[in-house]
């Protein structure tokens, strides 16, 4: 199982750091030290796995040259291409796909068939493998092109088979036969050709396993990448400005430039980089402060950080992956004022319920009504209250009103939220956007006038003027008086959670005092926990998290 998380993720460490690290740790190591961590690795093996280990050893013997003699030379394997290209063939024709129908299990449709040829293709992998790590990367490079570019074919009707797509049905990593290959590709093509050819192979395999730069390149074998110096200048040349063929394309060859700019001049050349591209690819900026964060330069990386958010664009993910950069090292320097900018800003690039909450919380708590108002006052400075459909937002909220919402309620400022909610459409609940899901159960704590846990503190009802907090304003539908009605056919629930206890069209009397408790379990008000500063009003928002209104 751990296998396969770090292949299906992209986190398995590349061979030659592995290989680095290994050796580090065994020269730490005395011989008496070594024998005991094998023998404990050994006695926790399962059953199945303790021939194999065992045979890692035979092999080692196997391989030792004799005494005066000359070590073995391996073996080409002379029939991996033929098989390579039969198996291809095999796929392409249709032989292992039966059909495309329903699966039960998954409730969905795919294509069976014979599902055997998932282990004949990691057969086939494995004897790249032995071709690559041999030192025959002529060989290994022939049989990991056709292997990886057969993955292609998924793209036709009748060729693979299985209830997974075919690079998730096979064992092998991928992403580490990709990097094999390109290395293969690198160390084989003449040195004038380099560049083209292996621009040309990483686009032809964009989709095919996770994106492998240069440093997965010169990570898939130890030896060092051969030629590295005088290949990077004509790198970094041809891939700025390159559009590719491939739309997808396009952000790995972002990604391709900054890390070839790094590895020719360092952060220095990263920095040049985001000062000249910056505007145009906000996410240079990125790429220079995590530099800098990664060589422990934090003082360089925070001011890296400012400068990105004093001129980036004013909204997107990338300015908020910047500002919560900067937030973490504010954090870590104890800078409290900073890390409230930075979370500021977060937010007003990419609204949404978590960099809310974590604004929330880089508040001071005698600063964390003044900070939610300022951001309400901001967002409903973008709503024309005339009546009408609800528009589009600007400062990144688009037609998320639901969190707009949040965000008013989390500002005391009920009766504009309830407003909007009357202006939402009827339709459309199950938008992520849509008001409804969490004003429902804000409407339902309020009606119900209840203390909040005891932290709560008691704000006038209706006819006090207010119109805020505990109780509805009184001008609105369902206040006290007269008593709510519930339309025929509203208030259908999701089909885990029960509904109200009122049928539809059942009048339900004024609600006084408490609510019943079984009101209580079904709306998930028993179930809120929201800091002591907060009203009722406030508290509901945690009720979407247990009544989801469709």
């Amino acid at each position: 199982m751990q296998r396969d998380r770090a292949k299906r993720s992209g986190q398995a460490r590349a061979l030659a750091s592995f290989l680095e690290a290994l050796e580090r740790r065994l020269g730490e190591m005395s011989g008496e030290e070594l024998r005991e961590v094998l023998l404990g690795h050994a006695e926790r093996l399962p059953p199945e796995e303790r021939e194999g280990f065992l045979a890692i050893f035979a092999g080692v013997a196997a391989a030792r040259p004799r005494q005066g003699g000359k070590a073995r030379k391996p073996r080409r394997d002379e029939a991996l291409i033929g098989d390579v290209e039969r198996f291809v063939e095999d796929i392409r024709s249709g032989t292992y796909y039966e059909g495309w129908g329903w699966d039960q299990e998954l409730h969905e449709e795919r294509a069976f068939g014979d599902e055997s040829w998932a282990g004949e293709m990691d057969a086939l992998f494995e004897r790249a493998h032995e071709a690559f790590l041999e030192g025959d990367l002529a060989l290994a490079r022939e049989a990991y092109s056709r292997l990886l570019k057969a993955f292609h074919l998924n793209e036709d009707t009748g060729t693979f088979c299985g209830p997974e797509p075919p690079q998730e049905m096979v064992e092998t990593d991928v992403s580490e036969a990709k990097a094999r290959y390109l290395r293969s590709v690198y160390e084989t093509t003449p040195q004038a050709e380099r560049v083209d050819r292996l621009l040309e192979e990483m686009e032809d395999l964009c989709y095919v396993g996770g994106h492998v730069g240069l440093r997965g390149v010169m990570e898939a074998r130890r030896p060092p990448l051969p030629d590295l110096e005088a290949f990077l200048p004509p790198w970094v040349g041809r891939l700025r400005g390159y559009e590719g063929n491939r739309y997808t394309f396009r952000v790995g060859v972002r990604k391709l430039l900054a890390e070839a700019v790094e590895l020719q001049r360092g952060t220095e050349g990263l920095a040049d980089l985001a000062r000249t591209d910056g505007r145009l690819h906000p996410e240079a900026y990125l790429d220079w402060v995590e530099a800098l964060i990664r060589e422990g330069e934090m003082a360089e990386a925070i001011a890296a950080a400012r400068e990105a958010l004093r001129e980036m664009p004013p909204e997107g993910t990338t300015r908020a992956q910047v500002a919560e950069r900067l937030a973490h090292l504010a954090l870590e320097g104890g800078d409290g004022d900073l890390c409230l900018e930075a979370r500021r800003e977060a937010f007003r690039a990419l609204p949404t319920t978590t960099s809310l909450l974590a604004l929330c919380e880089a508040a001071a708590v005698d600063r964390t009504e003044e900070v939610i108002a300022a951001e309400a006052d901001r967002v409903q400075a973008l709503i024309p209250m005339p009546e009408g459909d609800l528009p589009h937002l600007s400062s990144g909220f688009g037609e998320n009103y639901r969190l707009v919402c949040l965000l008013l309620l989390l500002a005391g400022r009920g009766e504009t939220a309830i407003e909007l909610l009357r202006r939402a459409p009827s339709l459309g609940w199950s938008s992520p956007g849509h008001p409804g899901p969490l004003m429902l159960p804000y409407l339902l704590v309020a009606a119900t006038g209840r203390r909040h846990r005891r932290r709560v503190r008691r704000v006038p009802g209706p006819g006090s003027g207010s119109g805020e907090g505990g109780r509805l304003p009184p001008h609105y539908p369902g206040a006290v008086s007269p008593p709510l009605r519930l339309p025929t056919g509203a208030g259908r629930c999701h089909p885990e959670v029960a509904p109200p206890s009122a049928a539809p069209g059942q009048t339900v009397g004024p609600i006084k005092g408490d609510a019943p408790s079984s009101l209580r379990k079904r709306s998930g008000i028993s179930r809120l926990r929201r800091a002591p500063r907060l009203s009722s009003a406030e508290a509901s928002v945690e009720c979407q998290l247990s009544v989801n209104w469709m």
